[in-house]
């Protein structure tokens, strides 16, 4: 195992990270949550196709700031702007989905009822193992009423 519970908690903080960094993202993401809302019997097939920009964004951080500093991009014909933290195929995560499940809730939950804002200060990426992680990264959250 290379990255484990790492993986999902550094694609979140990367998530955040763009969130901070592009408001224009973050009020996307939180507008495609409060459309999720409206359905009032939502099965996970509809709430999958309707999670567009979620789908983006949660690939895109494990794409551009992997969890895992040696992985591979997966079989040739895969799509190639979809990088796998989770690695590929023989030695695939066995809980994938359910890692990608569980990072779409938390943002879900999190996401509606507060704004991101960064602090202004630097940070540096950490790479102590076979992880990466940012180090001393500060954010504020405001409730949004």
């Amino acid at each position: 195992m290379v990255a484990g519970h790492d993986t999902s908690a550094t694609v979140l903080t990367w998530s955040v990270y763009i969130f901070v960094t592009d408001h224009v993202i973050q009020d996307h993401i939180r507008a495609e949550i409060n459309a999720l809302a409206t359905n009032p019997r939502p099965t996970y097939a509809n709430l999958e196709s309707s999670m567009h920009y979620i789908n983006i964004l949660l690939k895109g951080a494990n794409r551009v700031f992997s969890s895992a500093a040696i992985t591979s991009l997966g079989p040739l014909d895969s799509d190639p702007y979809v990088f796998s933290g989770f690695s590929s195929d023989p030695r695939i995560c066995l809980v994938k989905s359910f890692a990608w499940l569980e990072m779409k809730l938390v943002l879900v939950h999190v996401v509606p009822p507060f704004r991101f804002l960064a602090i202004e200060r630097p940070f540096e990426i950490e790479s102590p193992s076979l992880t990466t992680r940012p180090s001393d990264t500060q954010l504020r959250f405001e409730k949004i009423e």
